[in-house]
């Protein structure tokens, strides 16, 4: 199995120090990427994760939450000391790795960065030749936090529409969904990523 470049250790980590934070959109609509859903093929329809594989699979979900909020900011034009200084000791250390990697490449628009990212955890979990449906979930948590982040900006339900305009019709739906939600950010995050899961997991052995 591969090894992720973000670390299974400092995923972990990043969830228990409550690695879900707040962050303000910043791509104009001209920036937008244009989303393609994940295309490994070998994450096919009759793949089943365990409950163990779920579980492990959130962690991507923190992790993608802190790449894209430096994502965000190193777009924004941030140095990179300004960004760790958001998150308070012990939370730097933790995601100083992520922080360096973000800032040490070019990997290009937010969202395309952060799917990119998603993928390898997803992959580091299941493997490359599973990691393709988890990824599909992953993919929609974020998406979900887009629409989130887009009305607590107070950015109308049309503006978010034509400039997503791009996205294939699933992510479309969960952006809807999730505009109309009034749920907390983590709420509606982690929701939208468990309803995804469900759906392709085994049940719990104990009938959960």
């Amino acid at each position: 199995m591969r090894r992720s470049r973000y670390g299974t250790t400092l995923l972990a980590s990043i969830l228990g120090a409550g690695g879900c934070r707040s962050s303000t959109p910043t791509q104009r609509p001209e920036d937008e990427p244009k989303a393609a859903e994940p295309t490994n093929a070998e994450g096919a329809a009759d793949d089943v994760y365990s409950q163990q594989e779920w579980l492990h699979m959130t962690l991507c979900v923190a992790m993608g939450e802190t790449v894209w909020i430096v994502n965000n900011a190193k777009q924004q034009g941030r140095s990179r000391e300004s960004v760790l200084a958001d998150f308070p000791e012990p939370e730097a250390e933790l995601h100083r790795a992520i922080v360096e990697k973000v800032y040490g490449e070019d990997a290009g628009a937010p969202f395309d960065a952060t799917v990119h990212a998603l993928a390898e955890c997803a992959s580091d979990v299941v493997g490359e030749d599973r990691g393709g449906l988890g990824t599909f979930c992953l993919v929609q948590a974020l998406t979900a936090r887009i629409a989130w982040e887009s009305r607590a900006v107070g950015q109308s339900y049309e503006q978010l529409m034509a400039r997503t305009a791009a996205f294939p019709e699933s992510l479309r739906m969960v952006l809807s969904e999730a505009y109309a939600s009034q749920e907390d950010r983590v709420t509606l995050i982690l929701g939208t990523w468990d309803r995804c899961m469900e759906a392709i997991s085994a049940p719990s052995s104990e009938g959960a």
